[in-house]
């Protein structure tokens, strides 16, 4: 139902043209958290980019992919594949620190 009512605001344009900008949580719009960004004076990244991030994190976290695919619902395992080989590249660069 939420999915749906999503989809029509988005048909009727009400946040912009970008698909991204349509969350499927409720009372939770793109506006409070571009205020949050500019409140910590950082550059705004969409909430899927977030969430993005958040699984590459939740890969270095926890050690185990079945567990993050399953906290962010994703279908694919392919998709999540993906961040597994960000965070390891992330932790050969030296970006982050491994936490395994």
């Amino acid at each position: 139902m939420l999915y749906n009512e999503v989809l029509q605001e988005l048909q009727r344009v009400l946040w912009g043209t970008q698909p991204e900008n349509y969350l499927l949580f409720e009372g939770i719009t793109r506006e409070p958290i571009r205020k949050a960004y500019r409140a910590l004076d950082l550059p705004y990244h969409s909430p899927h980019c977030c969430r993005h991030s958040r699984a590459t994190m939740l890969i270095g976290e926890t050690g185990d992919a079945m567990l993050t695919r399953m906290w962010l619902w994703h279908a694919s395992q392919k998709v999540l594949d993906k961040y597994v080989h960000i965070y390891q590249a992330c932790v050969r660069k030296g970006d982050i620190l491994s936490l395994q």
